[in-house]
């Protein structure tokens, strides 16, 4: 990522934490708030003193999109890197008849349980 988007992700999650408020009849009347959302980038509309939404400038939408997918990339790698890691040191590799075997007998041992995770979802 970009340092200027990280950059700017960072500066939306600050934010959600730490941002401008307005209430509901204030967004629905008045038009300042257009103005702060394309300085901040997020804003959180409140009913009363209860989170009613939040708006957020496309831009930073964009960015925390970008972000997300380019976590959800490094979750894989680190995944992939972990199964070659655990991998390296086997030697007992199979082939043919005897991977067919093998395989079906894993299957039929572990059948019970992987019917229970087809009924959970």
């Amino acid at each position: 990522m970009a340092p200027e988007l990280l950059q700017k992700v960072e500066d939306v999650c600050a934010l959600s934490r730490s941002h401008r408020r307005i209430g509901l009849s204030e967004f629905s009347h008045g038009r300042r708030w257009r103005d702060d959302l394309h300085e901040q980038g997020i804003i959180e509309i409140v009913d009363r003193d209860k989170s009613a939404g939040w708006l957020i400038s496309w831009e930073c939408l964009n960015a925390l999109t970008l972000r997300i997918h380019e976590l959800e990339e490094e979750q894989e790698r680190q995944a992939i890197e972990a199964l070659i890691a655990d991998r390296r040191d086997r030697t007992a590799w199979k082939q043919g008849e005897e991977l067919g075997a093998d395989a079906k007998a894993m299957l039929e041992a572990h059948f019970d349980e992987w019917r229970e995770l087809e009924v959970e979802h």
